[in-house]
Parts: C-alpha cells; structure tokens; sequence
C-alpha cells in the first residue's frame, strides 16, 4: 500500500468513525487504552494529533512511554486501521489552535471531564506504519513511512 493511499483510507475512516483507541504501555508495564479524537492536518503528512489535559495522568505517562498504537474502526467493523508510532506531547500554541480547529467539534466528551482549555496540550503521534484489515476479505494492506535519520523534532 503506498502511503499517500494509506494516509487517506486513515483520514476517510477517522472522518467517519470520529474516535479511536490510543494504545500505550504503562508505567507499571500494564496496557493502557483510552478512547480519543484523533485528526490528520493538511500539511502535516506523516503525523496523527489529538489533544489532552497536561493534567491528566496519562499525558505524564505518554511522555515516559511515547511507543504508540492507534485503532480506528468503521461501525459494521469491516475495514479497521492500526497506526504505529512514537508520541510527543507539544505545547505550541500555534499548533493547539491548528489542531483544536481540525478536532474543536468531537471534544465534548473531552470538556465534561473537568479538563481546563488553559491546560491543553497536543499529542503527536509520529507515524511509522499504518496497516488497513478487511477482515470480510482476510486482506491486510501495510504502508510504512521511511523517516531515516530525521529524530522526532
């Protein structure tokens, strides 16, 4: 699969479904799964945001663990997406606000768990390989990106 295909099978599915599992390990080595609103950013091929609360615990533990995996699935689960990566946490306003404008509207859930606008921060997930599963068709389809020796700036 190449990868600007693969990129927008990501973005078609992420439209559709609105939400995903962000998937890490732990600090303590246990799994760790939280339901997200994940956007891709003209612009920004390559990379997968979402935003959080610096507050909140997970943002700490997604610092000291930033290997990644994000699943995202159609309702009548019959193409689902993984999304491998490494993860960091920014505060650049100027990336919040391009963010915020591409994801402002799935965040409501996101607001009634007290979080504070002033805290937010910005998860970018670096992406590595993206696989697409048709389970119906038994079909994988695997994209993955050749960063070299570019670091995760």
């Amino acid at each position: 699969m190449e990868i600007q295909e693969a990129l927008r099978a990501l973005d078609r599915l992420l439209d559709e479904a609105k939400i995903a599992i962000l998937s890490n390990i732990a600090l303590d080595g246990s799994p760790g799964l939280r339901w997200m609103s994940p956007a891709l950013i003209r612009g920004r091929e390559g990379f997968l945001y979402a935003v959080t609360s610096a507050r909140f615990p997970k943002t700490a533990q997604l610092q000291k663990q930033p290997q990644v995996t994000w699943m995202v699935q159609d309702k009548a689960l019959s193409e689902i997406i993984s999304v491998r990566g490494s993860l960091k946490v920014i505060t650049d306003p100027s990336l919040q606000a391009l963010v915020q404008e591409a994801i402002g509207g799935k965040l409501q859930v996101f607001y009634k768990q007290g979080a504070d606008p002033g805290d937010l921060v910005v998860l970018e997930t670096r992406i590595n390989q993206i696989e697409q599963f048709i389970p119906m068709k038994g079909e994988k389809n695997r994209a993955t990106f050749d960063w070299g020796s570019h670091e995760h700036d």
